[in-house]
């Protein structure tokens, strides 16, 4: 046990202090104030200093006016000593303490010259948020995203204050910095601000943290969920579909008529209506196991007559393609048909090859890519790229060993970049096909 006279116990009595500050626990902490023994060495930098400003901060966050005459106290042995950090500290926290005037240009000057100090006074800081211009503020907001371990405690305080512009102020820095435990507690502090921004704070946080989803729809479909991977096989079939029909819409939206007209067409509209209810109910669970409408960052939307989903927070692999694909309505670039090529992984959402609704978007993704990787192995080979082309075509040949043109080609790289056994071997393949169609193959010198 290190004793209270020891160098180290001073300093470990010192520590407790400013924790103890961090969760405004300032009745302990002035306790432990009382077993400080000013005046005494100790091998730590700037020690004495250090004790009288720490003093300073705990009479300044308990309200006690005793508090200036601590941070002066520190303030100028930090000077003597040249201790330049605790200068700064101190200068800064003089300012805090002053209620007659503002702090924001000792912040804004911090974090031009030192950021560092103005998170170590981050309950100092905190007290005097609502004080600060819109440039000062800022400059506090971009330190607390830097280290937002050391601001988290204190914004939460001012979150729990009785004054307006106290809780205003925390719920502008927790809707940066806050965690998943801060939804419900900015939403319940949000009754209490008028500013319709503010007021909104827990969803924009809830928004920021939420866990980005990436529907793999090419094949059989799978949904990634954050780190967490979700086979469509756990998902109940009219869910999955739900999922994907919305995906293969423009901006993920769809009329309910249009909804319920494609996955419950048999049933009368109340009941197809119930229906469509109960899937929403089940597809916000895939994204969110412990949905709660007051704490979602709204991955499912639905109102009277649309439902749709969010694509900021979901995402589809086919929508990833489709992109590409219309960013090349002409010759397209080496980079983007080597990008189309690897995001393509099979016909839209095999799970429903034989859904009516699904066969529109399956077969018009499907005939985008051909497009583009046909014009690109023909660009390839006129250009001389054959390691390029060649892996363009093979991977082309896998998602679709039936397109014709796109073995002919490969054939054709492969000869000339004197794969002759591959050639050969693809030739074979090609040659048979053509014949089950009644075709007669040319030469594959010829091809």
């Amino acid at each position: 046990m290190i004793g209270l006279g020891t160098d180290h116990g001073e300093q470990a009595v010192l520590t407790r202090i400013l924790l103890m500050t961090r969760e405004f626990d300032l009745e302990s902490a002035r306790f432990e104030l009382t077993r400080l023994r000013y005046g005494e060495p100790r091998t730590a930098m700037a020690f004495e200093a250090r004790r009288h400003l720490t003093k300073g901060l705990v009479l300044f966050l308990d309200g006690d006016p005793e508090a200036v005459d601590a941070i002066e106290a520190g303030t100028t042995v930090a000077r003597a000593q040249d201790a330049h950090l605790w200068v700064q500290y101190g200068s800064a926290l003089a300012a805090f303490a002053n209620r007659s005037r503002s702090p924001s240009a000792v912040v804004a000057q911090l974090a031009r010259e030192n950021p560092g100090i103005l998170s170590m006074l981050a309950e100092a800081a905190s007290v005097r948020m609502s004080d600060l211009d819109s440039i000062a503020m800022g400059a506090l907001v971009r330190e607390a995203q830097t280290r937002p371990w050391r601001w988290r405690s204190a914004a939460r305080h001012l979150l729990r204050s009785q004054h307006t512009n106290d809780v205003r102020a925390g719920a502008a820095l927790l809707e940066v910095i806050g965690e998943s435990v801060d939804i419900q507690a900015l939403r319940d502090a949000s009754k209490l601000l008028r500013d319709r921004r503010q007021a909104r704070s827990g969803y924009v946080l809830a928004r920021r943290l939420a866990d980005r989803v990436l529907v793999e729809d090419l094949g059989r479909i799978r949904i990634m969920a954050g780190s967490r991977a979700i086979e469509g096989g756990e998902v109940r079939r009219k869910v999955l579909a739900l999922l994907c029909l919305l995906i293969s819409k423009s901006r993920f939206s769809s009329t309910r008529e249009e909804v319920v007209d494609s996955l419950w067409p048999d049933l009368d509209p109340q009941a197809a209506l119930n229906s469509l209810n109960q899937t929403v109910y089940f597809l916000r669970r895939v994204f969110e196991p412990d949905y709660a409408d007051d704490t979602s960052p709204g991955y499912v939307g639905q109102d009277g007559e649309t439902i749709w989903l969010d694509p900021e927070l979901v995402d589809g692999r086919s929508r990833r393609c489709l992109e590409l694909i219309r960013a090349t309505p002409g010759p397209p670039s080496p980079e983007v048909a080597l990008a189309l090529s690897n995001e393509y992984r099979g016909r839209f959402a095999l799970d429903f090859a034989y859904e009516d609704w699904s066969a529109p978007y399956r077969d018009a993704l499907h005939a985008g890519y051909l497009r583009v990787m046909e014009h690109a192995i023909r660009i390839d080979l006129d250009t001389g790229h054959f390691g390029r082309g060649t892996y363009l075509a093979e991977r082309a040949i896998e998602i679709d060993p039936d397109s014709e043109q796109i073995q002919a080609a490969l054939v054709r790289l492969y000869r000339l970049s004197g794969a002759h056994a591959a050639a050969a071997e693809q030739y074979g393949h090609y040659a048979h096909a053509l014949r089950e169609l009644g075709v007669e193959p040319v030469p594959m010198t010829e091809v």
